[in-house]
């Protein structure tokens, strides 16, 4: 995922901040799905409403078949930290923007534990095939 800061930097690049939140586009007002809570854990393992995914790649097939669904994709990230928005959860929350944002726009609010992801419409890079 992102290793690089000028990956971090592109990813960044494409959110704009509006009264703290993340906007792609304010206009995009369809519903979402009923919120997704994805629970990162100490240990580095995640859960997708309490069910325990393997590995990355089973977190990307989960995003990749929701995202896709209508309604919008809505992500509720948990960390189980008590440092709260840490560099690590930090890596780790650009992580989950450029993977979501690979199916659309991504409008994003962080709290202390946590962050919402809601995927609002399709990218440009999803609409012709790029990544």
């Amino acid at each position: 995922m992102l290793r690089s800061a000028a990956r971090a930097a592109a990813v960044i690049a494409a959110i704009c901040i509006v009264d703290g939140a993340a906007v792609a586009r304010a206009a995009d007002v369809s519903p979402a799905q009923d919120a997704v809570t994805l629970s990162i854990n100490p240990d580095g393992t995640a859960t997708w409403n309490g069910e325990r995914l393997a590995n990355e790649p089973a977190l990307e097939a989960k995003v990749a078949q929701h995202a896709t669904q209508s309604p919008k994709l809505q992500l509720d990230l948990r960390f189980h930290t008590v440092s709260g928005l840490n560099d690590s959860n930090r890596q780790t929350l650009l992580d989950l923007i450029e993977l979501t944002a690979r199916y659309g726009y991504v409008h994003v609010e962080t709290f202390n534990n946590g962050a919402r992801l809601t995927v609002l419409a399709p990218s440009a890079a999803g609409a012709s095939g790029t990544k």
